[in-house]
C-alpha cells in the first residue's frame, strides 16, 4: 500500500485515539500494511480474536471468549499494538471532567485502570482474578447515562490468568443476565466474610478485585462464584443463571464456529477499508450500491457527499459510516445463527416471530454447504436488507454501540399493515405529499403501498393515514 508522507502522518494521529474507536482494527491493519508487504498472519489472528469478542458482547451472549495478551517491552501485555494499562487510562481520560454526573463513571474507570495494574503486576502464574462488573442502579448513575455507557442490565464477570513463564496473559468474559445488585452483594459479603455488604455496582467491582484473586481453571472459578448466586436469587432468575451456565459449559464449540465464521467475514471488510486509502475499492462501492436505498436520509447524504467523479473517496466518517452498517447486520446474522434470545426478541418486534424463524434458517443454508456461492450471496444479501430494514441497533457490554444508520422505513411499513418482502420504490410519487418526491414509498409483492414520509397506505383496497390513524 503506497502512503504519501501527509496520509501517514494523518494515520499516526489517529492511531494514538483509536483503541475503543469501532475502526481500530482497520487502523490497526493499515499500520500493518505499510510496515510490511504482506500483514503478518499474527496481526490477522489479533484482529480476529478481538472481532469474536465484540460478537459476544453484542449478539453471542453464550460465548465465552479468550483474549490472548504478550508480554511487550514496556511491561504491559499487548494486543492489537496498545497495552492493557494504556488502555485503561485512556478509558479514564475519555470520561468528560467538568460534569458531575459522569463522576460515577470516572470511579468506575478508576478501579478498571486498578483491574489491569493489578493483573499485569501483581498477578502470579496460578492465579485467577475475578473482576465482577455490573449495570450501576439508577440510584447510582442517571439510567440514560448508564445506557450511553454501554450498560443494559448484564453482568460481565471477567477473570485474568498468566502463562508459567508469565510472557502471555488471557482474560475469559462470562456475559451473564438477570441477576440483581442484591444477590451480588449479598453473595461476595458471605464469601468474604465481608463487615458490611456492597451497596452499588462500583462497590461490588471493587470488592471482587480487592478479595478476587483465586486458584483453578476460569472455567471452576466461574462456576463457583455462579453457584454461590443461586442461593440469593428468585426461582425465575435463578432458572434464568442456569440456562445461561448450561451454555457456558456445553454449548462453547457450536458457538465459538458461529463467532468465528462472521468475525471472519468482518475481518474480511475491515482489510477491505484498509486497503481503500484514497478511494474505495470495487468491493466497497458495490456494498455501499447494495445498501444506499436502506440508509436513512442523513446517512444518504453522508455517501452522497463523498462522490468525486464517480468514485467514493474515503474519509474516516465513510469508513465509519461502512464499517457502522456491516458491523450492525453481521452482528444480529450471527445473533440468529446462534438462536440469541434477546437478538430474536429485538428482530421479532420489527418483523415478527415467524420471519425471524426463517431468516435463522436461512443463515444456517448460507453457512452450510448445500449452496452454491452465488445462491449464498444472493441469500445473505437479503438477509442483510432485511436486518438493515428493520433500523435495530447494536449496544451493550464493553463493545463499542452502534446507532442504525437505517431508514426505518420497512418496519414502519409492516406496523401499517404490509406483508411479506417490502421494498423501497425509488421512482414513485406519493398523492398525499401531493405527488412530490419526497420521503420514501414502500410497496409489497402484493401492491399495497405506505408512504414514510406523510403516513398515508393503500393496503387492499383500504386506505389511510397510519400517523394520524395513531393519533
Amino acid at each position: 500500500v503506497n502512503i504519501s508522507p501527509e496520509k501517514q502522518t494523518l494515520l499516526e494521529r489517529e492511531m494514538t485515539s483509536a483503541n475503543g474507536d469501532i475502526l481500530h482494527g482497520v487502523y490497526y491493519l493499515r499500520e500493518q500494511m505499510h510496515k510490511f508487504a504482506k500483514v503478518p498472519e499474527q496481526v490477522l489472528a489479533e484482529v480476529l480474536e478481538h472481532n469474536i469478542t465484540e460478537f459476544n458482547e453484542q449478539d453471542l451472549h453464550g460465548l465465552v471468549p479468550i483474549v490472548t495478551q504478550q508480554l511487550g517491552e514496556n511491561g504491559q501485555y499487548h494486543s492489537m499494538g496498545a497495552g492493557d494499562i494504556d488502555i485503561a487510562i485512556r478509558g479514564l481520560e475519555a470520561i468528560p471532567k467538568d460534569d458531575p454526573k459522569h463522576l460515577p463513571m470516572s470511579r468506575i474507570r478508576g478501579l478498571e485502570l486498578r483491574e489491569a495494574v493489578q493483573a499485569t503486576h501483581n498477578l502470579l502464574p496460578g492465579q485467577v482474578l475475578v473482576a465482577a462488573s455490573l449495570s450501576p442502579t439508577s440510584s447510582e448513575m442517571d439510567p440514560d447515562l448508564a445506557t450511553s455507557y454501554g450498560y443494559d442490565g448484564r453482568t460481565m464477570l471477567r477473570l485474568q490468568w498468566k502463562s508459567p513463564d508469565n510472557r502471555t496473559k488471557y482474560m475469559a468474559s462470562y456475559t451473564v443476565f438477570d441477576i440483581p445488585l442484591e444477590a451480588w452483594s449479598a453473595s461476595l459479603s458471605d464469601r468474604f466474610d465481608l463487615p458490611a455488604k456492597p451497596k452499588t455496582a462500583k462497590d461490588v467491582l471493587e470488592i471482587s478485585l480487592e478479595h478476587g484473586v483465586s486458584e483453578g481453571t476460569h472455567q471452576e472459578v466461574a462456576r463457583q462464584y455462579f453457584s454461590d448466586l443461586e442461593e440469593y436469587l428468585n426461582e425465575d432468575d435463578r432458572d434464568s443463571l442456569r440456562l445461561q451456565i448450561e451454555k457456558f459449559e456445553e454449548d462453547q464449540q457450536r458457538l465459538s464456529e458461529i463467532a468465528s465464521y462472521y468475525a471472519h467475514e468482518k475481518l474480511l471488510f475491515e482489510v477491505e477499508l484498509a486497503r481503500s486509502i484514497e478511494f474505495a475499492s470495487e468491493e466497497l462501492e458495490d456494498f455501499v450500491g447494495r445498501e444506499y436505498q436502506l440508509l436513512d436520509q442523513e446517512h444518504q447524504a453522508i455517501v452522497d457527499t463523498h462522490y468525486v467523479d464517480g468514485k467514493l473517496k474515503m474519509s474516516r466518517e465513510l469508513e465509519e459510516l461502512m464499517l457502522t452498517m456491516k458491523s450492525i447486520t453481521l452482528f444480529k446474522r450471527a445473533g440468529l445463527a446462534a438462536r440469541n434470545p434477546k437478538t430474536v426478541q429485538d428482530l421479532a418486534d420489527n418483523v415478527g416471530l415467524e420471519r425471524v424463524q426463517q431468516l435463522a434458517i436461512s443463515e444456517d443454508q448460507i453457512r452450510g454447504f448445500n449452496l452454491d456461492q452465488i445462491q449464498a450471496q444472493d441469500l445473505q444479501s437479503k438477509n442483510e436488507a432485511e436486518i438493515a430494514a428493520s433500523g435495530v441497533d447494536c449496544e451493550g457490554g464493553c463493545a463499542v454501540s452502534l446507532e442504525s444508520p437505517y431508514s426505518q422505513g420497512v418496519s414502519e411499513a409492516k406496523k401499517a399493515g404490509l406483508s411479506g418482502e417490502v421494498y423501497s420504490w425509488k421512482d414513485a410519487k406519493c398523492p398525499g405529499c401531493n405527488g412530490a418526491k419526497r420521503g420514501k414509498v414502500y410497496v409489497d409483492n402484493q401492491g399495497s403501498k405506505f408512504c414514510q414520509s406523510c403516513g398515508e397506505f393503500s393496503i387492499k383496497g383500504r386506505r389511510g393515514n397510519s400517523f394520524k390513524d395513531s393519533k
